[in-house]
């Protein structure tokens, strides 16, 4: 595991532990007598405030120094439920937000109204979506990863959806895969 992903790790739990700790401070404000208890939270508070900073402006120098976080692939075979459901609708806001918006009815022209409903083209769009967080939501985005994903990721991967959909009954009257368990 590179450090930049250990790093990405750390920062993500040390803020789901200032949120704790805000959330504990703020129900116990009311409670405790003696405000040097509730001092010694905040100093506490402020403590790991400003070490989730230190690990994110590492982070940040880690990726703007070009490196890579180790990217993962979705199994979508083995997503259910409540997991599927949610990272369908993370998919679908990436979609709807970034991709439609700024390649228009070149992605449009590719994506049926049922993807979602399909494994393969769940797997290329996030990988696309993937992608596109490492070489764009940065301080500082890589000119090189930008034109990459324009160049060879998203034409490839609308491509490889292209070439899937061309059987696909959406072009001949309905998709039959409305249940969500896509191929």
């Amino acid at each position: 595991m590179s450090e930049s992903t250990n790093i990405g790790s750390i920062v993500f739990a040390l803020r789901a532990r200032v949120d704790e700790l805000s959330a504990l401070a703020r129900s116990q404000e009311q409670r405790i007598p003696d405000p040097s208890v509730l001092e010694q939270a905040r100093d506490q508070l402020a403590q790991l405030r400003a070490d989730a900073d230190d690990l994110k402006a590492r982070l940040d120098q880690h990726l703007d120094d070009g490196e890579c976080p180790k990217l993962t692939a979705t199994d979508w075979t083995l997503l259910e439920g409540e997991e599927r459901d949610r990272r369908i609708a993370q998919l679908r806001a990436w979609v709807s937000g970034k991709l439609i918006p700024l390649y228009g009815a070149y992605a449009e022209g590719v994506l049926r109204p049922c993807w979602a409903n399909h494994q393969t083209v769940l797997m290329e769009l996030e990988q696309l979506r993937q992608y596109w967080a490492w070489a764009f939501e940065r301080r500082t985005p890589l000119a090189g990863a930008a034109m990459d994903f324009s160049d060879r990721w998203l034409p490839g991967a609308l491509r490889r959806i292209d070439e899937k959909a061309v059987m696909h009954p959406s072009r001949h009257g309905g998709c039959p895969l409305e249940n969500g368990n896509g191929r």
